[in-house]
């Protein structure tokens, strides 16, 4: 039941001092959180996941499509293995046929 966390570098740059400026956003199950943007890629994460958390906890909305995003990702998920599954099985009895055929032609 957990929630995949990623971060997405939205922008490299480097500032008028030449230091480098990061910009990453947050991903929730693929869902687009808030940014953040640091002098280096560890504070510009930690700063957009503060802003993300900042809207999970007003925005019911922006909670309701991560859950429907991770729900659409699961269910693509089973269906996939369902396929596999079903793939398996016909593998197994043709060659089951295969097998029946060449021990008795």
């Amino acid at each position: 039941n957990r929630i995949s966390v990623d971060f997405q570098l939205i922008d490299e740059k480097t500032d008028e001092n030449n230091s480098p400026v990061f910009r990453f956003q947050v991903l929730l199950e693929e869902v687009a959180g808030s940014e953040g943007e640091g002098f280096s890629k560890k504070e510009a994460q930690q700063l957009a996941a503060r802003e993300t958390l900042k809207l999970l906890k007003k925005s019911p909305e922006f909670i309701d499509s991560v859950f429907a995003a991770k729900a659409e990702k699961e269910a693509f998920q089973v269906q996939e293995e369902m396929k596999e599954e079903t793939f398996n099985e016909e593998a197994e009895q043709l060659e089951e046929v295969n097998s029946n055929n060449i021990t008795n032609p």
